[in-house]
């Protein structure tokens, strides 16, 4: 597997399985792309954005480190958990100063009256 799609695997797994009961219920809204919203206007389809950073590795699990389900994570079992993904995500990023390239989906709700 090439280095970016371990590491974008690392991530996702970390993000729904070992957090995934340690994020709040909003955040079901996120995964799933706001569907469950019913607004009042006719929806229009929005064309795809991304938000997109050249990272090394330490910005990366700098903002997982971020995220309110590791704080939630922590109260419960402690930080070795986000160690344990640091650590896989260090054998497959390589030369941790190199740059990757991290790409997040944004997903916009748009509509007429």
């Amino acid at each position: 597997m090439e280095p970016a799609g371990e590491i974008e695997r690392i991530v996702d797994d970390f993000r729904l399985v070992t957090l995934g009961d340690y994020w709040p219920p909003e955040r079901a809204l996120v995964e799933n792309h706001y569907r469950d919203i019913s607004l009042p206007f006719e929806p229009i389809a929005a064309p795809p954005f991304f938000v997109e950073a050249q990272w090394p590795l330490a910005a990366l699990i700098g903002y997982l480190d971020t995220w309110s389900a590791v704080r939630a994570m922590e109260r419960h079992i402690g930080r070795a958990p986000l160690e344990a993904v640091s650590a896989d995500l260090a054998k497959a990023w390589g030369d941790p100063e190199t740059l990757r390239r991290i790409r997040w989906p944004l997903t916009i709700l748009a509509g007429h009256a």
